[in-house]
């Protein structure tokens, strides 16, 4: 892993650079604090991304080597730690049905023993939303799918409890307000 990618619906919110342009950024995390890149990459799409493979974001590599077990090492999971499954969704309802797969997979393998879920708030989700609904219209799109939230997660755990042996944690994660 040499990045991170940012999700086009945080560029304006990260001022992120346009198309050409870079500008050094400070990776927090834990007692630690890397210099990285932000950029714009050149690729049709404009993707921004979060840049570390230099010798100044070895510890943040190192760090994130520790902290979770790669998906490269045989789990299906996106973090995954001392037993302990993440998965954050700000997908559809679709994508968001796969990460029970996922936790139910990685139960089953002995890999991971409580899952967590982190998905955003509905207020949150809403807000995301509309810039996609914009987005999706200013291509032409006819539909926007439209996204998961907490309050959706809430009403549909009961129902999809019985396939999940284990323990799991719900995360609501939004703006303060």
């Amino acid at each position: 892993m040499e990045g991170i990618a940012v999700p086009k619906d945080l560029e304006d919110w990260i001022h992120a650079p346009v198309a050409g342009e870079k500008r050094e950024i400070n990776l927090i995390y834990d007692d630690g604090q890397t210099k990285a890149i932000l950029r714009r990459i050149a690729n049709g799409r404009g993707n921004v991304q979060i840049k570390y493979e230099n010798r100044a974001g070895l510890a943040f590599r190192n760090w994130l080597n520790e902290m979770f077990i790669a998906t490269q090492a045989g789990t299906v999971g996106e973090y995954l730690k001392d037993g302990i499954q993440v998965e954050v969704e700000f997908g559809n309802a679709r994508t968001y049905y796969q990460d029970y797969i996922k936790f139910l997979l990685a139960y089953n393998q002995e890999v991971a023993a409580v899952g967590v879920l982190i998905v955003p708030t509905e207020g949150f989700a809403r807000t995301l939303c509309a810039v996609g609904r914009k987005k999706a219209e200013a291509k032409g799109r006819h539909s926007y799918s439209g996204m998961i939230h907490l309050e959706k997660v809430r009403r549909e755990l009961d129902y999809l409890a019985f396939m999940l042996r284990m323990p799991l944690a719900i995360a609501g994660i939004g703006p303060q307000k």
